[in-house]
């Protein structure tokens, strides 16, 4: 088993992953995927010292909220070190809160 995917009860979960780096030159790099080790390796080809901050955005599905409506509920940052991004999308992306969006 690889440690980018998430099984979760013999199934692979896939959620969108967006994440954007905003380079210091002006250019805006952005990716979306569903593997944890494709974001870092995306992450790392790109040096840091070049890099102002990251964008990250982890989207769990739709459900209803507390007033009965439809919304998209996801987990999202702005971060100015590499090291913060990766503490943050594995806690976006930890077993325990994506148990919740599965549907049987």
């Amino acid at each position: 088993m690889k440690k980018s995917r998430i099984i979760i009860e013999g199934r692979k979960l896939r959620i969108p992953i967006h994440f954007k780096m905003f380079l210091k030159d002006g250019r805006v790099l952005s990716y979306v995927g569903t593997k944890k080790s494709q974001i870092r390796s995306r992450l790392k080809a790109v040096p840091h010292q070049n890099v102002e901050k990251y964008y990250l955005k982890v989207i769990y599905g739709k459900a209803l909220n507390n007033f009965n409506k439809i919304v998209t509920f996801d987990n999202s940052g702005e971060w100015t070190s590499r090291k913060e991004l990766f503490q943050a999308l594995a806690a976006f992306t930890e077993k325990a809160l994506l148990k919740n969006w599965i549907e049987e």
